[in-house]
């Protein structure tokens, strides 16, 4: 389930076949109507209850002093809750990987990538702990956003990308797309970073872009 969880919805997975059978038998995945290969959850339920449960160890770590820690009644300060992030990632990235039992390498690498998007849910429930909406694989129209975040009528889109999959420039894009879509005049765009040879610090990286009227804040991790 964490893959189907943490990934785009647009991207099929190539599962296991036994895997993806059980899961289907269960009820807790379903088939997307417009591709086939593509697997989703059976409903937003499911999603929700599912990202909760694969994230509470990585909840239950976090301090409670994070709660309500990036809102001020009015907006709330993604910037400033993604630098916190960045922080924590830095600081147990390699202690929550071996907690799943996998090696921090190459061949663990899918399992690093559903584990940030995972850390990242953690800390956007722990942060807005009900005072904030999270929506994931918004849908915008015809588009989809990994995260979004409505608070006091306010939208934060959020998409998170391996970095070398696409451009930067389209990452910007599709970003912008969904920016524009939502109304919104500012995003943050989570890249990771798969290069084992660079060290951790040297990832977590911070750019703002000014792209076609929409500001763009580019997230390494």
């Amino acid at each position: 389930m964490e893959p189907i969880i943490t990934s785009s919805a647009n991207m099929p997975l190539g599962l296991p076949s036994d895997d993806v059978t059980y899961v289907l038998d269960l009820g807790l995945i379903k088939k997307d109507k417009l591709n086939e290969a593509i697997y989703l959850p059976a409903n937003p339920i499911y999603e929700e209850i599912l990202a909760r449960v694969l994230s509470r160890y990585i909840q239950d770590s976090l301090p409670p002093s994070l709660i309500n820690k990036w809102m001020d009644g009015t907006k709330a300060d993604i910037s400033g809750l993604l630098k916190a992030f960045q922080t924590y990632w830095k600081e147990n990235a390699e202690l929550l990987l071996d907690k799943t039992g996998k090696e921090f390498d190459d061949n663990a690498f899918k399992t690093n990538e559903n584990l940030v998007v995972l850390v990242l849910f953690a800390f956007l429930q722990r942060v807005f702990n009900g005072g904030a909406l999270i929506k994931r694989e918004y849908a915008l129209g015809r588009l989809r956003v990994d995260i979004l975040i409505t608070y006091k009528e306010k939208r934060y889109p959020l998409e998170v990308k391996i970095k070398y999959t696409k451009s930067e420039e389209e990452n910007l894009k599709q970003l912008w797309g969904y920016l524009d879509r939502s109304s919104s005049q500012e995003g943050w765009l989570l890249v990771c970073d798969k290069d084992l040879n660079r060290p951790l610090e040297n990832k977590l990286t911070w750019d703002i872009k000014q792209y076609q009227g929409k500001t763009i804040h580019v997230v390494g991790c």
